[in-house]
């Protein structure tokens, strides 16, 4: 009598776990969705075509983009930016509060930038990490400063 307590015992707890992990993972798959972005980079984004590209107005990245060499740069500033040169967002902060409202908006700001507004914004940011402007940075120093040690120069 007692050996069958055991075995009732033991098949209702397996069959409990059993449920409970199957529950947990059906759980799992219907709530984690793998967010797949639309773009990877500028010439998908421009393929696509339904997102406008914001940059801030009067700023550098809006000139990269209108007096680019880069054919494709030109092209996404025509067809992605020039439509709504008008009402450009003045601050880097109106235009991710633009990401979040607007179903369709990409914004062009430096990574590191955006993720330190992450507080201040409704939504999460997600980067496209193909979709960039390179960058180049100097200093210039006197020919004997004692600072050419550091840097090594």
């Amino acid at each position: 009598m007692f050996s069958g307590r055991i075995v009732v015992l033991t098949t209702y707890c397996i069959g409990l776990i059993i449920i409970s992990s199957y529950s947990a993972s059906f759980l799992s798959y219907l709530m984690a969705r793998v967010f797949k972005p639309p773009f990877k980079n500028f010439r998908e984004l421009l393929n696509d075509g339904t997102y406008p590209l914001g940059v801030q107005a009067n700023s550098a990245e809006l000139d990269n983009f209108k007096n680019s060499p880069n054919k494709l740069m030109n092209e996404i500033y025509n067809k992605l930016i020039h439509p709504s040169i008008n009402t450009l967002p003045q601050s880097s902060l109106e235009g991710l509060n633009r990401v979040c409202a607007w179903r369709k908006y990409s914004w062009m700001i430096a990574e590191i930038n955006a993720f330190s507004y992450n507080k201040q914004l409704s939504c999460k940011l997600f980067p496209v990490s193909e979709a960039f402007i390179p960058g180049f940075a100097s200093m210039a120093i006197k020919k004997n400063s004692p600072y050419k040690a550091i840097i090594k120069i």
